[in-house]
């Protein structure tokens, strides 16, 4: 597993260049005052942000708005901090602390680097400026530090400015968060889709050919699984709960298997347990998903044994079953259960009023695979989507 490096990865590691080396002999007041002025007006602005775009029309327009306003302040009040810092310099350095003051000089640096790694990676994902949003879900450096720092506050703010709090952007559907008072007459496994409904979440994807969707279900804590043809070419990925819409990043996609699994901070519902028995032919089943995009559906069936011919070179029938029944298009990537509520396979396709299902094992290795993966997964940015079967 290589790290990639994107734009916005160059650009931080060059600015981290800059700043080491650069100003090398820089003292440590002269750096507090700089970065805690910077640090003040990030913070001031990330709070201003939702305040200031709120009768703002335009979706892009509310996202340059907060970017000026966040990168603006945090900009003003760091060059007043090196202003004043400049103007006390030579009485620190004349100081008799003065080589105190140098030895933190560096130790700061780093803590200062650290701190607003974590900082972009908190907000600079929610910005609805698609092409940057991209960049953004796509670094090596932001994701590392979004899966590594603990919760802080900001996560709450970010929340507040993510283009899809404001209100309907670019998603064929109303990002409201999702309901389920429509899911009744499941019969015997009523009480497993009570149970599971909140855990299945609806899956957009945004490129440059169209707005792809589908479905899926959090398989481990911030962990989402779908199908990887549902967010094939997407510049953006996105993941509505009943709680919010929130954007997604890809940590692990597997084109042979046509599996794909999804970071998201916000993702906070209870991880649906994938079966660890095996599933044979003549088993009940219900899937779960969002066909064309609609509200959550379900549909009963048998487990049968019957093969189908894959586009994906790693399925076959050693690693997939049918259901005699479908959802339709949008259902790729929710679940199918057993009685037991855990998950007996991955919606993947249908055809003749039967739903191909990829087995667990398939999807267990990498859900293992994503949680130790501290960087995201490569993507092809405005490619065309593919198909499944």
């Amino acid at each position: 597993m290589v790290p990639t490096v994107n734009a916005l990865d160059f650009g931080i590691i060059v600015v981290l260049a800059m700043f080491f080396f650069m100003r090398s002999n820089m003292s440590f007041v002269y750096l507090l005052l700089g970065s805690g002025g910077w640090f003040t007006g990030y913070f001031l602005g990330t709070a201003l942000a939702p305040v200031a775009v709120n009768h703002v029309s335009s979706e892009l327009k509310k996202g340059i708005v907060s970017l000026i306003l966040i990168f603006g302040l945090a900009l003003l009040l760091g060059l007043v901090g090196l202003l004043v810092g400049r103007k006390l310099k030579m009485k620190v350095i004349v100081s008799r602390f003065s080589a105190v003051d140098r030895l933190l000089a560096w130790p700061y640096k780093i803590f200062t680097a650290i701190l607003g790694i974590i900082l972009l990676s908190q907000t600079l994902v929610y910005v609805p400026v698609l092409g940057l949003q991209f960049e953004a879900q796509g670094s090596t450096l932001l994701m590392s530090a979004n899966k590594l720092s603990p919760s802080t506050p900001l996560e709450n703010l970010a929340r507040k400015i993510s283009p899809y709090q404001f209100r309907k952007l670019h998603l064929a559907y109303d990002p409201d968060p999702l309901t389920y008072n429509n899911i009744k007459g499941a019969g015997e496994f009523q009480s497993v889709v009570d149970s599971v409904a909140d855990s299945v979440v609806k899956i957009s994807g945004i490129n440059c050919v169209n707005r792809g969707f589908g479905s899926g279900f959090v398989a481990a804590p911030n962990i989402v699984v779908t199908n990887a043809h549902v967010i094939s070419g997407a510049s953006s990925v996105y993941i509505s709960d009943h709680e919010g819409v929130y954007p997604a990043t890809p940590l692990v996609i597997d084109n042979s298997y046509d599996i794909a699994v999804l970071y998201s901070r916000f993702i906070g519902t209870e991880p649906i347990a994938l079966s660890a028995s095996r599933t044979s032919p003549g088993d009940k089943g219900i899937s779960l998903g969002y066909p064309r995009g609609g509200d959550l559906r379900m549909a009963q069936g048998v487990v049968t044994g019957r093969a189908y011919r894959s586009s994906h070179n790693k399925l076959g029938a050693s690693n997939t079953l049918t259901l005699s029944a479908t959802l339709g298009e949008g259902s790729s990537g929710g679940p199918t259960l057993n009685l037991n509520g855990e998950v007996i396979g991955v919606n993947d396709a249908g055809g003749n009023g039967e739903l191909i299902i990829i087995r667990p094992e398939v999807v267990r290795g990498l859900v293992d695979k994503a949680k130790s993966k501290l960087f995201p997964a490569s993507t092809e940015f405005c490619a065309v989507p593919s198909k499944s079967y």
